[in-house]
């Protein structure tokens, strides 16, 4: 737990083969009463469906949108604290700052509300609900107090069917259900989302410290496939490449792990992770007026999940 008190800003050119070293001075004081606070009523998290009770963790993150990309004026943990109250609040920098005027950049403030599984070995579990609200400023240039505790705003966690999930969700590397021949993925959406995107992943395990003989962080996930289909789809066939396509064959662990690692993940071993995305424009329609980019723009709640299967013919 801990309150940020100032910020910094500065931009930089990176340039591939050079050092580079740049001072970043904590300019931006959070304190101070010129900035913007938020009140945000925090709460009613949804339920996992493993086991029908609410997500018990919950994270918060004030967010900048500069214009050129995005920075994070806080993490605030204070739900998970011992006798949390609402509201919380929430400090955004003065959008007329010297450190973003003199940058040229735009100052476009949101709230990001995380729900989650707790963390297991020192990071966390898939299985996360996403939130993003965009807080309205009143006559008198201060924001509406903003909500994320009503249980029907958080979006639902998508469930896995077709092929089926490991026993044991808490084995980071517990491999689910083969792929069917006919590489049928089916699985349980919810019915109020307007896109599904599934995305294939290859694994490789967390860095192993030696220091202290044990891995640091979550094992990572290296991009395969990306499939979008409109949330009314809840089961596809998996397309069979030609053996003449680029980078044939796409559906493999590249980076496979031997039995000494902490996680073990075969050649054969890919990801299968389940985003449900809500769209800012209502009614959404896929087949109108859908662009891949709306899912990084136009997402103002998202649910995901993700397991372990075996692609092996």
């Amino acid at each position: 737990k801990f309150v940020p008190y100032a910020m910094g800003i500065t931009e930089i050119e990176v340039k591939a083969g050079e050092k580079l070293e740049a001072n970043i001075d904590l300019t931006i004081d959070l304190r101070s009463t010129a900035n913007q606070k938020a009140e945000l009523y925090f709460g009613q998290l949804p339920t996992d469906p493993r086991d029908n009770q609410p997500l018990p963790m919950g994270l918060v993150l004030p967010v900048i949108n500069t214009g050129k990309g995005f920075i994070y004026a806080d993490v605030n943990a204070n739900y998970n604290s011992e006798g949390y109250q609402n509201p919380m609040e929430l400090a955004f920098p003065n959008p007329l700052h010297s450190s973003l005027i003199n940058l040229g950049l735009i100052s476009q403030n949101m709230i990001v509300g995380i729900a989650g599984r707790p963390g297991q070995k020192g990071y966390d579990q898939p299985g996360i609900s996403t939130m993003i609200v965009h807080p309205d400023l009143n006559s008198s240039g201060q924001y509406n107090t903003a909500y994320m505790n009503d249980g029907r705003q958080w979006a639902q966690l998508p469930e896995f069917i077709t092929p089926t999930p490991p026993a044991d969700p808490l084995d980071f590397d517990a491999v689910g259900g083969k792929l069917n021949p006919d590489r049928r993925i089916a699985w349980k959406a919810p019915k109020d989302s307007d896109v599904t995107v599934l995305r294939m992943n290859y694994m490789t395990p967390p860095v192993h410290n030696p220091l202290i003989g044990t891995d640091i962080g979550a094992s990572q996930a290296h991009f395969l496939w990306e499939i979008y289909v409109p949330a009314s789809t809840q089961e596809i066939l998996l397309p069979q490449l030609d053996i003449s396509a680029p980078d044939y064959p796409v559906l493999i662990n590249y980076e496979p792990t031997g039995s000494d690692a902490a996680y073990v993940y075969g050649k054969n071993t890919i990801e299968l992770e389940i985003n449900a995305h809500y769209m800012t424009s209502k009614p959404f329609r896929y087949n109108s007026n859908f662009r891949v980019s709306d899912v990084n723009l136009a997402t103002w709640a998202v649910s995901q999940d993700s397991y372990l299967i075996d692609v092996s013919e």
